[in-house]
């Protein structure tokens, strides 16, 4: 129990950080990236949701994630690295997927706003790989 608690404070504290480098970003530009983290505008309506909903929906996704990405380490440790790449991958893939089927017009492609959402879940890889190194020679 113990172990699954600190994973989830772990998994937690990533989906913070990667919130907040992206509203970092926002903060210097309008770039909209912590906007078109949260945004679930394509899957209800936007008077239906709540940031508190959006927000619940990105630490699910992140959980999900980081569960995967520790999953592969522990079971199929060759494989970590590759699925640290084609989580990448999928990362610079949805940036404009996002803003493709994103209902509010205010969500364009910028490419300064790519850059930004690529360090930004650059950086949140790299502590993900951190953490599950760091989780993993604690308990």
């Amino acid at each position: 129990m113990k172990k699954l608690l600190g994973h989830l404070v772990v998994a937690l504290t990533l989906a913070i950080i990667l919130f907040l480098t992206t509203l970092f970003f926002d903060l210097f530009k309008s770039l909209y990236l912590t906007a078109l983290l949260l945004n679930i505008d394509f899957l209800i309506n936007d008077n239906d949701s709540n940031i508190i909903l959006e927000f619940l929906i990105h630490v699910g996704i992140t959980i999900s994630l980081y569960g995967s990405l520790y999953f592969i380490y522990k079971k199929w440790g060759d494989y970590y690295y590759i699925a640290i790449l084609f989580t990448m991958i999928s990362f610079l893939a949805l940036y404009p997927l996002l803003i493709y089927i994103a209902v509010n017009p205010i969500f364009q492609f910028q490419y300064l706003g790519y850059i930004c959402w690529t360090i930004a879940h650059t950086i949140f890889l790299v502590c993900t790989h951190r953490a599950i190194k760091y989780m993993e020679s604690k308990l």
